[in-house]
This record gives structure tokens, C-alpha cells and sequence, in this order.
């Protein structure tokens, strides 16, 4: 083991040693009580944000109830907002659904669920509108089911799509890309790009030159940026999985600190300084 000391201060290894003993029995019993929390989040699919006036009609019996925050809902189940709120599902695979006012989606399967063996999530959007971060940490393609169209997000994006009563969509990809297919052809929407789809496929397609984000796709966008982490507001260009893994291949004797800005640079010139040895994981 290697040791480190700061002038000016003894070491006294009696009492590290004291110490340490006494916080084993308690470093193992909050692994024991952590995993089983961990172990739930996971396979479990959630509401994360309600404004109010959500419903929740259980895919069993059809019974109505009202959503709350970490209330939990299950493949088959479908979530209608009102006129005046907006909510947030949190997925078991990872990805989060926004739904705008006055609409209302069917959760037909999802994956890693452990109420179901589905291999893949699927998604109807029975009408109105939704926001969708596909996350970069599912391992299958997200599918997401109108009455015009299917929309497959096959790695990390984040897009919305806006059904009308007339069977015509409106779908606007924010970052990564989607396919689009419908009975008469498949095409792909990149970031920056929206187009109305109806049956016969994809038209009137634009880049965001000439299309904004609207009010409810400004609220995702906003949501979207803690997205990866369930506590804090910051996101890893590697993705969270990696830079997890090739963080602890460094050994950290510790988790992590959140900072606001861009300091990697102050910290590194502060490590040398200290003659400390200083990794920029990305």
C-alpha cells in the first residue's frame, strides 16, 4: 500500500488501524442496504414528473388513479395528461418519455422490466405529443408507434412527435437521428431536421434554420440536460457507462465532485503543483 503524509503532521498508524476496523462492519452495511435499492430502480419504470391531473390506466383491469411522482407503471399501462400538465416516465431501460399537455401514451412493452419479458420497447402514442431521450446506455432500439407511422431511435437522440386527430405527424429530431417508416417508405431524420409523416411517408422536410423548439420542447431540452444521471445536472461525452468504467480503472479513493464550468485545466496545473498525478477521463 502507499502512503502519503503532509508536513507539519505525524502519522499514527494505532489509531488508523482503531479507526478502520470500526468502519468496516459499517462500509458493508451500506452495500448490503444500497444493492437492493439499486437492484429495484433499475427494473422498474416510474413517474418522475407531474403537474397535475395525469391519470394512470393499469393495462389489468382498465382502473384509473392519479400519477405521482415515483409512482410506478408497468408494460401495458397508459399515462394521459389534461389540459393544463405535462409529465415525465422515467423507463426500466434507461430512456425517458416527456408527455405534453392533453395526450396520452401506451407503454405496449419494455425492456429490462421486470414485469415482462419483452425484448425491445414499444411505444403508442395514442395522441398528442411527446418528447423522447433515447439514452446512450439502452442496448436496443426504442420504437415508438402512431397511427401514420413508426419511429425507431436505434442509439442516443433526443426527438418529438406531435400526432393530429387527422392521422398526421410532426417529428423533430433535436440530437443523434431516427428512421421513419410507414407502409410506402422508410427515411431517416437527423438532429436539426423536423418534417410532417402521414401513411405515404416523410414530406416538407426542413432544417432548424427555419424551425424552433417549442414551449413544451423547450421544457424537455432543458429536463433532457440532467439526463444520465439521476442527481446531478451533467452529462459525460463518452456516455455514463464508460466513463464510470474507465474512471474506476484509475482508482478513485473517492466518488466525485460537481463543479460548474470548464476547470479541468486549473485542475491539472493544481495537481502539479501538489506533485499530485492528475487523469482527464474525457
Amino acid at each position: 500500500m502507499k502512503y502519503s503524509s503532509i508536513r507539519g503532521m505525524r502519522a499514527a498508524p494505532v489509531a488508523i488501524e482503531a479507526r478502520m476496523r470500526k468502519l468496516i462492519p459499517l462500509t458493508f452495511l451500506a452495500v448490503v442496504v444500497a444493492l437492493p435499492l439499486q437492484a429495484r430502480g433499475k427494473n422498474e419504470s416510474y413517474i418522475s414528473y407531474d403537474d397535475g391531473g395525469t391519470i394512470v390506466r393499469t393495462a389489468d383491469d382498465g382502473r384509473e388513479s392519479d400519477a405521482r411522482v415515483n409512482l410506478p407503471v408497468f408494460p401495458g399501462d397508459e399515462v394521459i395528461t389534461n389540459r393544463r400538465g405535462r409529465a415525465e416516465v422515467r423507463l426500466a431501460d434507461g430512456n425517458v418519455l416527456g408527455i405534453d399537455r392533453a395526450s396520452a401514451i401506451r407503454l405496449r412493452s419494455v425492456l429490462d422490466s421486470y414485469d415482462g419479458e419483452a425484448n425491445d420497447t414499444v411505444l403508442e402514442l395514442r395522441y398528442g405529443k411527446i418528447a423522447v431521450y433515447r439514452s446512450g446506455d439502452a442496448t436496443e432500439s426504442l420504437r415508438l408507434d402512431t397511427h401514420s407511422a413508426s419511429y425507431f431511435a436505434g442509439r442516443e437522440a433526443v426527438f418529438s412527435v406531435d400526432a393530429d386527430a387527422q392521422g398526421r405527424d410532426r417529428v423533430s429530431v433535436f440530437d443523434g437521428s431516427i428512421e421513419v417508416r410507414t407502409p410506402s417508405r422508410t427515411s431517416r431524420v437527423r438532429a436539426g431536421e423536423s418534417a410532417n409523416v402521414d401513411d405515404r411517408g416523410l414530406y416538407d422536410l426542413v432544417s432548424d434554420d427555419r424551425y424552433s423548439a417549442d414551449d413544451f420542447e423547450r421544457w424537455f431540452l432543458k429536463r433532457a440536460e440532467r439526463y444520465g444521471n439521476t442527481n446531478s445536472r451533467y452529462r459525460f461525452s463518452i456516455g455514463a457507462r464508460k466513463f464510470v468504467n474507465d474512471w474506476n480503472a484509475h482508482g478513485p479513493a473517492h466518488h466525485c465532485a460537481v463543479g460548474v464550468g470548464r476547470i479541468a485545466d486549473k485542475i491539472e496545473k493544481l495537481g502539479q503543483l501538489l506533485g499530485m498525478e492528475t487523469v482527464r477521463v474525457c
